[in-house]
């Protein structure tokens, strides 16, 4: 299939993968997505999960070797069960959360109650829902996922006798995970059976118009609102305030890293303010 000009190519996906695949450390770019943007590239749903069986089409980001982004998220904050990404994790900025943790840590609390502030890990994908027609129909869907899915897909992703990588990714080589859930609620779902199963039918190239970048449709973690909502405090009554003596140096380092993620958005919201709405294959997935 031809590739358009400046494309990653395969063999840099691969090479990029494989060491994606063994760096648990990497950190992802965000929990909360922008909806704007997202409709902005007619991404209208939400892959969830399924009882039982699943199958699933991940495809590949256009300029970027890796088709998933690891993130760390702050779920169910305070009253409000807001969620938050972990700026600590994700930003290397301070996170009032992790901060409270470590002060629970000290003080002896039990792994239940340490458990309700720690950050959880979690995939980003963008599918296609193999199962059948109407599940093709929608289209592009944000997959956000467990680390267990994560995981199972690096598992499968990696050739047992080779030890090669593999893009799972590549339309052209018509890949579908399969995976089981069982269960649930927080502490009794279950993913299991991950494997990889051959297509029927290739994706349609013209899917990938659909598919934005992933540091474009980030939200921000807004620090002083976590803050507020893990001591109960409205947006007014409070402000966050750094303890460190260093305070200009690492407000200059956030800033810069921030900035990257902003440019990234505000470049895609561009982009898709110029969308072609009259491309009409596009709401075709084959």
């Amino acid at each position: 299939m031809k590739r358009n000009k400046g494309r990653i190519t395969k063999e840099e996906r691969k090479k990029h993968l494989k060491k994606q695949y063994n760096e648990d450390s990497e950190r992802g770019v965000f929990y909360t997505v922008s909806k704007e943007i997202l409709k902005g590239f007619r991404v209208k749903d939400y892959y969830k999960s399924k009882d039982g069986d699943n199958f699933i089409a991940f495809l590949p980001q256009r300029n970027v070797p890796t088709f998933f982004k690891l993130i760390y998220v702050h779920f169910g904050v305070g009253g409000t069960k807001n969620s938050y990404l972990c700026p600590k994790k994700m930003f290397d900025e301070k996170c009032p959360i992790c901060k409270y943790l470590q002060k629970l840590k000290a003080a002896g609390e039990p792994d239940d109650v340490l458990s309700d502030f720690t950050p959880r890990k979690r995939y980003i994908f963008f599918v296609v829902d193999m199962e059948n027609k109407a599940g093709r129909a929608k289209g592009v869907q944000l997959f956000d996922a467990p680390s267990t899915v994560g995981e199972g897909v690096k598992a499968q992703a990696v050739n047992p006798k080779t030890k090669e990588a593999q893009d799972v990714s590549d339309i052209d080589e018509n890949l579908i995970f399969y995976f089981i859930k069982t269960g649930s609620g927080k502490f009794n779902t279950k993913y299991k059976g991950f494997k990889l199963i051959d297509g029927t039918k290739p994706l349609n190239e013209k899917l990938l118009k659909r598919i934005p970048d992933f540091d474009s449709v980030l939200i921000l973690p807004d620090v002083k609102a976590m803050k507020n909502d893990l001591l109960g405090l409205d947006d007014e009554s409070s402000d966050y305030e750094d303890d460190d003596d260093d305070v200009s140096k690492k407000k200059k380092k956030k800033k810069g890293k921030r900035d990257k993620v902003r440019s990234a958005i505000s470049s895609r919201k561009n982009k898709y303010n110029d969308y072609d709405e009259d491309d009409d294959d596009d709401d075709l997935p084959f």
